[in-house]
């Protein structure tokens, strides 16, 4: 059986986890700010009644779409669009920019001035959502010149802003059956690239987790989720601590990594919390030189282009 190259990085461990528990990358502040955060999501979607009123409008309008003729690499609502109701999606905004800002990062008061205006808020919040169901990261990052906004701050708040929408139609498909055996690393709902990965600890099994749907599929462990090499000379982790659940899986090929947890059998994980105070794994990574695409944006724009299709084509070998 090939394991893995084990690669440990003592200045990154001295710089990071100084502060923790041996095998505690996460310090207990970050994982309580990422847990009330996810915890006030859930709050939030409940009190305001989101989870089911886009539930109802995706049932509605999504039912008669043709679910398994979309091209490969498209996102599910790149070519058709959802009456939402925008007064609702507003209301919705400003708490979640009030949950960045206290438990994310203060950066997100940046964000203060695209949902307080009554009179721009409603087009700019439609704008926003529509370009970001559509997966299109070129007209994310126009649209955030022309709001003067930064588009690292922009992207991560709209991801959250969408994900009650596109939830509900990945439970859609789920209720159908649909995606049980996908067989690639972007998400077959949003068509985003995988964000983080979670693996058995017993079995060793491998699922990937989207973080614009929080849909979940397995996949290989021993492939690269972003170009499928599947030579294991290339694939290997980074660790920050020998003892800790997380890894960094790195592909020397394309050069991108994938933040995992490593969980016993049968256990329930936050993957949101998870990732959100997991960051010294992605410092661990960027020293080494590898990249992860930027949060939000779809793995192929044009379904039919090039890539996508080289991409496809390499998922079958």
């Amino acid at each position: 059986m090939y394991t893995y190259p084990y690669k440990r990085y003592k200045n990154i461990e001295t710089n990071v986890i100084s502060m923790n528990a041996p095998g505690q990358v996460i310090s207990r502040s970050d994982r309580q700010q990422a847990e009330r955060f996810t915890l006030g999501l859930r709050e939030t979607n409940l009190r305001l009644h989101t989870t089911e009123l886009f539930s109802a409008v995706i049932r509605e309008h999504v039912q008669g779409w043709s679910i398994d003729t979309r091209p490969e690499g498209s996102p599910l609502f790149a070519r058709v669009e959802v009456p939402l109701p925008v007064d609702h999606l507003v209301s919705y905004a400003r708490e979640l920019v009030l949950l960045l800002c206290d438990h994310v990062s203060e950066k997100f008061h940046n964000i203060n001035g695209l949902v307080s205006d009554p009179a721009e808020s409603p087009k700019s919040i439609s704008a926003l959502t529509n370009l970001t169901l559509s997966g299109s990261g070129a007209a994310v990052a126009e649209f955030s010149r022309r709001q003067g906004l930064p588009l690292e701050i922009l992207a991560f708040f709209a991801v959250y802003l969408v994900r009650p929408i596109r939830q509900a139609a990945a439970d859609l498909a789920a209720d159908q059956g649909r995606f049980k055996d996908w067989p690639y690393g972007y998400c077959p709902v949003c068509g985003l690239w995988s964000r983080m990965g979670q693996i058995d600890a017993k079995e060793g099994g491998m699922q990937l987790w989207c973080i614009g749907c929080d849909h979940g599929w397995r996949f290989p462990r021993l492939r690269c989720p972003f170009c499928m090499e599947k030579d294991q000379i290339k694939l290997g982790y980074l660790q920050v601590d020998s003892s800790d659940k997380f890894r960094a899986y790195s592909c020397d090929s394309c050069r991108r990594y994938l933040k995992t947890i490593v969980v016993p059998e049968n256990t329930m994980v936050d993957l949101d919390a998870e990732y959100l105070a997991s960051s010294a794994v992605d410092i661990t990574a960027a020293f080494e030189g590898y990249i992860q695409d930027f949060v939000g944006y779809a793995a192929f724009d044009m379904q039919d282009n090039p890539a996508s299709q080289a991409y496809r084509q390499r998922a079958m070998m």
